[in-house]
Formats: C-alpha cells, structure tokens, sequence
C-alpha cells in the first residue's frame, strides 16, 4: 500500500491492542462474567418513506421513548408494543461522536411484518454496546509483534490462565485466528508460513480458521491442522485432546450482575 514500514507496523501493533481488547472480553463472557451493558440501540439505515426519514440518520443512538429509558432491543421493543401505529412519539436520541443528546418527535407507523405496536422505520439495529469496570486487571504482553492474527490464541491463553486444570489436555498446540466480539473466528494471513513455524517448533495440533485448512495443511507435513469458525469449535477441539474445557466459570466474579 501507501504507507511506509513505520506506518504499518504502527497500524499493526493497534490492531493487535484491539485483538487484546477483544480476547479479554470474550473470555469472560466464556467464564460468565458480565463485562459490558447495552446502552441504546444503534442502527445502519433510515428506511425511505418510514416514520423516521428525515428525523434520524446511522450514528444516532436511541436512548429513550417518550422519557422511558431505552438500553437494549427488548426494552425498545416493549415500550413499542405499549403503542399504535399513529401515536406521536418523543425519541432521546444520542449522537455516537459527540455524544450530544437531542429530542425527535415522529409518528409511529405499521410495522411491516406485522409485529404488535409501533414502528419506526430503521434497519440494522444493534444495542450500543459499553464494557464495565472489570474486577481485575489483565495483562497481555505480546512485546513488539503486532497484528490481530493472535485473538483466537490471547483468547484461549486467558481461559486457560484463570481456570483450573490444562486447557489443551498436556499436548502442544499452536493456534491462529481473529477474534470477534460475538466468539466468531476470522481469517488471518501468512497461514502456510504460520503452520511451518508450528510444525518446527514442535506442535502437534494446529487450530486455525475453517477456510485455511487446506492451504495451513501444504506445510503442516505430519502435524494435525483442524479448522474452526468459533471459540466454542476451538474449545470442542481442546476437550477431544483431553483439555478441561467442561466446566468454565471464574469462582466468585461470574455472579457479578452490577
């Protein structure tokens, strides 16, 4: 591309901070500890000709109905359902830069799937989505290597850290792989490279992204190369090598309900 070496590895050493970021957070979702809040609900478009075009555009965020709180989809949704179609109606309305709050007032249409209540005319919604306070810190010293190819392999690493017992069963495994908020695992590059340094250093499994198999396995000579979309597929892998995954829970902090 445009950039020069300094101004990849700068791009890369951030990535791989929200691949630390991310990993954290979906290991404790895994251990059952409650790490973020829905905060009012997002959404990518303005349906053309519904109640809302014209009044609301993608980077609002709605964060009340007609006074009442609104955090996450079914507290819009029932707050909806508690009006008709031709009902005006007062939306809070947070702008996701500036956080600047303003009051929309429509008028509620019919929704056309025939869902029960009012309708406002927006697609892709999505909560907006906050991370708490943890209860404790965690520390992931990658040093200098940058990149988000490592999320699946920071995520693992962490679940085996704060539980009991081995998480991989005694053997060796290397992984690759992004990871998503929402568990899903994402294609990374380099993986022949990836699967040859593996198979060098020892490994005996290697768990990589599912549409990777085939080009991880043309170097993997004998080591096994299995391939996984989610952190659960990982984890299912993990417990037939006889890792501990059975019982995941972080003792004392997954009760947190805050």
């Amino acid at each position: 591309g445009d950039r020069t070496r300094d101004e990849n590895r700068e791009r890369n050493l951030q990535m791989m901070q929200v691949s630390k970021e991310t990993a954290v957070l979906v290991a404790l979702e895994k251990l059952g500890v409650d790490v973020v809040d829905a905060t009012g609900i997002g959404f990518d478009e303005v349906l053309e000709d519904g109640p809302a075009a014209g009044l609301l555009r993608p980077g609002d965020v709605i964060v009340a109905l007609d006074g009442e709180p609104v955090t996450d989809l079914a507290s819009l949704r029932a707050l909806l359902e508690e009006r008709s179609p031709g009902d005006e109606a007062v939306l809070t309305v947070e702008n996701l830069d500036t956080g600047e709050t303003r009051d929309v007032t429509l008028t509620l249409g019919v929704h056309p799937d025939g869902l029960p209540g009012g309708f406002i005319g927006i697609a892709g919604v999505r909560e907006r989505l906050v991370q708490r306070d943890l209860p404790f810190e965690i520390d992931i010293d990658s040093g200098s290597i940058g990149g988000p190819s490592a999320g699946l392999a920071f995520t693992l690493a962490i679940l085996d850290l704060l539980t009991p017992g081995d998480l991989t069963g005694g053997h060796r495994v290397a992984v690759t792989g992004t990871i998503a908020i929402d568990g899903t695992v994402g294609n990374v590059g380099g993986v022949a490279q990836k699967a040859a340094a593996a198979r060098s250093a020892g490994a005996e499994v290697f768990i990589v992204p599912v549409d990777l198999v085939e080009e991880a396995r043309r170097t993997a000579g004998d080591m096994r190369v299995v391939g996984v979309s989610t952190l659960d597929e990982a984890l299912d892998v993990l417990a037939g090598l006889g890792g501990e995954v059975s019982e995941l829970a972080l003792a004392g902090v997954g009760d947190r309900t805050g």
